[in-house]
């Protein structure tokens, strides 16, 4: 049990030197890069398998973060309410825009996987990886997909989107608040909201929106899908 114990507080300690560390990594080079969950994951990863704590050890420290995301999520309904107008105004075109995004993510995973002769016992589950991991793995366990992959596809996206997703949209020369935290929520879901709301409390509260809409509707297109390819 002290064994136990120690290992969860070093854990601990080790992810917020990690997350930490990388904030001020980012400030310092603002380089997309650098955007603090890619280097705060490698520097976690790096130092847990050099001091040699097992997967079973960190789950506790992993479990007791893992619970901390519903309060986190509860409190964007804060953004939310201030902006709930400006949202309400836009609303049409909003879900619009985010009925266009998960179509067209849903369509290019599966196009790409056919085209590259991927199987299908891999390549079904990237369907979901633009939706937030809870709502992901429970679609997956209901049309028999592996949850192990479906994880990994969801947090490889969002670490993505959240690493370029400002880069590219920067590129492209989208400014508009509302346009950023919409693409944030649709294609990036929850890691990708975190980055909206740093850059803004509407881009937070829409992005927050898009990626709970962006779930119920391609929960509800993926059985569709899948029964397409499968006839």
């Amino acid at each position: 049990m002290d064994n136990q114990l120690s290992a969860t507080i070093l854990s601990l300690l080790i992810t917020i030197f990690a997350y930490r560390f990388s904030r001020w990594l980012g400030r310092k080079t603002n380089h997309p890069l650098f955007t603090p969950i890619l280097p705060a994951t490698i520097i976690a990863i790096w130092m847990l398998t050099t001091l040699e704590i097992s997967y079973e050890e960190y789950e506790w420290t992993y479990k007791g973060i893992t619970y901390l995301l519903g309060p986190a999520t509860l409190a964007l309904a804060v953004p939310l309410y201030h902006h709930w107008p400006t949202i309400r105004k836009y609303f049409l075109p909003s879900l619009i825009g985010i009925i266009v995004g998960s179509t067209v993510t849903l369509l290019a995973a599966i196009t790409l996987a056919h085209l590259l002769g991927v199987e299908q016992e891999l390549s079904l589950p990237l369907l979901l990886k633009s939706i937030t991991t809870p709502v992901a793995v429970e679609v997956g366990k209901i049309i028999h997909l592996n949850p192990t992959l479906i994880a990994f596809y969801v947090t490889v996206t969002g670490m993505t989107g959240a690493v370029f997703g400002g880069w590219w949209m920067k590129w492209a020369r989208i400014t508009d608040p509302l346009a950023r935290g919409l693409s944030f929520g649709t294609i990036s879901h929850g890691i990708g909201t975190s980055e909206a709301v740093k850059e803004g409390e509407l881009q937070g509260a829409v992005s927050a929106v898009s990626m709970g809409v962006a779930a119920v509707l391609t929960a509800c297109l993926i059985p569709v899908i899948i029964s397409f390819i499968n006839s």
